[in-house]
C-alpha cells in the first residue's frame, strides 16, 4: 500500500515537473518571438529612413523587373535596361526589350526630362508615395507616381498627355550602386 502511494506521488511529481518545463519552454519561445518581432521592426524603420533619405535627396533609381502596359498586362524585363531614375531636377525613363529595333540602341526608347514638381508623402511606417510632373521634347508632359514599400520594392505609374500608360515594378535603389545601363536618349 505504501508503495502505491508512493508511486502515485513520484508520478504527480513527475508531470508536475513536466508541465513546469513546457511552461517556462513556452515562455521562452514567446519572448523569443517578441525579440524577433522587435528587431524585425528595428530593420523595417532603418529601411524606411534610408529609403525616405533616398527619396528626398532626389538620388535614386527604380530597377524594373517587370513593365505593365495601359491594360495591364505583364512583361519580365532585364532590370539593367529598364528603369526609372530621378537626379536632382532631373528624370530618365528607360524601357527597353533585347532583340528588337529601338530609338535607344537597346530595343525601346530612353525619355530624359525636367522634374517640374516633386511632392513627397509618406507615413511613419507605411509606404513612400511620390508624384512628380516630368515634362521632355519626346514625351511631353507626364504624371509620374511612384509608390515605395519598406522592402524597397516599388511601383512607378506613368502617365502621359495622350492617355497612355506605362507601369514599372521593381527595386528602389540608390544611385551610385545600380546598374543601369542607359541607352542612347531621344532629345
Amino acid at each position: 500500500m505504501k508503495r502505491h502511494i508512493l508511486f502515485i506521488l513520484i508520478l504527480m511529481g513527475l508531470s508536475f515537473s513536466a508541465t513546469v518545463q513546457a511552461q517556462s519552454k513556452r515562455e521562452q519561445r514567446q519572448a523569443e518571438k517578441a525579440e524577433r518581432k522587435q528587431q524585425e521592426a528595428a530593420q523595417q524603420q532603418k529601411n524606411h529612413e534610408r529609403l525616405l533619405a533616398l527619396v528626398e535627396d532626389k538620388n535614386f533609381v527604380l530597377e524594373a523587373h517587370t513593365i505593365y502596359d495601359d491594360r495591364q498586362n505583364s512583361y519580365p524585363v532585364s532590370s539593367n535596361t529598364n528603369f526609372v531614375a530621378i537626379t536632382g531636377d532631373k528624370a530618365t525613363i528607360q524601357i527597353a526589350f533585347p532583340g528588337r529595333m529601338g530609338r535607344n540602341g537597346l530595343g525601346g526608347v530612353t525619355i530624359q526630362g525636367n522634374v517640374m514638381s516633386y511632392k513627397v508623402n509618406h507615413k511613419k511606417e507605411g509606404a513612400i508615395i511620390i508624384n512628380a510632373q516630368v515634362s521632355s521634347a519626346s514625351l511631353g508632359n507626364a504624371t509620374l507616381i511612384l509608390s515605395i514599400f519598406n522592402g524597397g520594392t516599388a511601383r512607378a505609374n506613368i502617365r502621359g498627355n495622350f492617355g497612355s500608360q506605362v507601369s514599372f515594378a521593381g527595386n528602389v535603389v540608390d544611385l551610385n550602386n545600380s546598374t543601369v545601363y542607359q541607352g542612347m536618349t531621344d532629345f
